[in-house]
Formats: C-alpha cells, structure tokens, sequence
C-alpha cells in the first residue's frame, strides 16, 4: 500500500464542479466540468479501436499486463473544487493502478499502461483537442500529462501575466500555453514491440488563476485526446 506524501494546504477561492471524463476510440478522452448542481457523473473509460487491438496494441491498469484489454474505466469524479498544483499527490498517482483517488482534494487522476505486443514497431500519434466550451471554464483548467514521468502542464494564456506560485515551489517538467481548440499534438517514436508506456492524465481547476472566478461556475468543457498508429509511407 502506497502513502500519501504530505501537501501544501494552500488557501483557495472555493468553487465546485464535476467531471464527467470518458476515453473513446483508440485512446480517446472525453472530458465533461459539468455544472455545479449536476447530479450524473459518467465513467473514465479507454478503449482501443478493435483494428488496432488486432494489431497488438493493449491497454493495462498493471505494468504486467496481466489482464491486457482493448478497454479500462475509471470511477467519476463529482464535487470537484479548485486547488493548485502543488496538492497534486504526483507519486501515488504514477504509483497508482488506474483510480487515484487523494485525500485532501478532489480532482480526476488516472495512471495506465500501453504496449505494442504486436510484432511490428509503430509511431504512435496522439493530440487532444476541446469540442465544446461553457462559460469559458476552460481558462482555469489545467491538463498535466504525464508520459513515462516526463510531466507537462498545458494552460490558456493569461490576460494578464502572472507568477504562480507552482513555479516557484515544485514546477513541471514543462508549462505550455494552449491556443486553439488543440491544446497539444504528441508522439510515441518507434514503439517496438514488447514497449510499455506510462501515461497518467489529471484534469483540475486552478485556483490561482485569475480566471478562476464566479463566472465560471456551472460552467462545462468537452474534450478529447486520440490515438492513432500512423503509417510510414
């Protein structure tokens, strides 16, 4: 059983919001902050496109794949408030398999594997991009990707530029300012088979952001990040 390292409590405007995540397709991520008062919450599911599974292309909760399967869920988060990414518990969730479910705050945080047990080396492609907004709720969101421990931090611009104090304390591996509707565009290179890669998402609501304000509530953001093998020509 893994601990929980200890976190800064830091002060925060207190607002409230429910996530309604679903991955789709190969790979995909569906991502709902829905309104304040929503009663329904969905699952956090992965699913490979079953062409791809064939081509041996698996997903895992476990690192040992014990139990491969082209699909996962997660549990629904509900009752999500603004924190600050220094109360992520960043270890236990890496650590964890699949749900991490902290503590002291409330946000979606899921760990899970992908591996080519095929007999063919592939790159692998993958972006995510948001469909629909509400409210602007998505100026205060923060998506943290964590490939292989390697953890970015993607966010829309601030009006005004600011010093967060995340910076300062425990930053990411990188920060990176999203524009468009495609918050970012990745690659796996020369996924050989036998490969196993960590990935873990996070979704949260930054409190230090200016943005995060009364404006926002019962605001809601759709959206979604693909998979897909692509082919050499």
């Amino acid at each position: 059983m893994t601990k929980n390292i200890p976190v800064k409590r830091v002060i925060l405007k207190k607002s409230s919001f429910s996530f309604l995540i679903i991955i789709f397709g190969l790979l995909s991520i569906i991502m709902y902050l829905l309104t304040l008062y929503g009663s329904a919450s969905g699952n956090f599911m992965i699913a490979i496109d079953p062409d791809d599974f064939e081509r041996g292309i698996i997903l895992s909760e476990s690192r040992t794949f014990q139990e491969p399967s082209s699909r996962l869920f997660a549990t629904s988060i509900s009752g999500v408030t603004d924190m600050t990414y220094d109360n992520l518990a960043l270890k236990e969730i890496m650590e964890a398999e699949g749900d991490y479910f902290d503590p002291f705050n409330t946000y979606l945080a899921y760990n899970f594997y992908l591996k080519n047990n095929g007999k063919e080396t592939v790159t692998v492609e993958y972006y995510l991009s948001i469909q629909e907004i509400n409210r602007n709720v998505e100026e205060a969101v923060r998506f943290v990707w964590i490939e292989a421990g390697y953890i970015r931090m993607y966010k829309k611009p601030d009006s005004v530029p600011k010093e967060y104090q995340y910076l300062i304390n425990r930053r990411p591996d990188e920060v990176i300012d999203f524009q468009e509707s495609e918050v970012f565009r990745l690659r796996v290179e020369d996924f050989k088979p036998g490969d196993v890669k960590q990935f873990s998402i996070i979704i949260y609501i930054e409190g230090q952001d200016d943005d995060c304000n009364d404006s926002i509530m019962g605001g809601s953001l759709r959206a979604s990040i693909q998979y897909f093998i692509v082919e050499e020509t």
